[in-house]
C-alpha cells in the first residue's frame, strides 16, 4: 500500500498531466519509486 508521500506525488503528477495535457518520462521517473 502506498504511503502519504507516494499518494501526494501521484496526485501532483495527475494535476500536471491535466494542466499540460501530458507527463514526461522525466517527471514520472522523478516522482515514482
Amino acid at each position: 500500500m502506498a504511503n502519504n508521500s507516494d499518494m501526494s506525488n501521484l496526485k501532483r503528477l495527475i494535476d500536471i498531466g491535466k494542466n499540460k495535457g501530458y507527463i514526461t518520462y522525466e517527471e514520472l521517473n522523478d516522482d515514482l519509486p
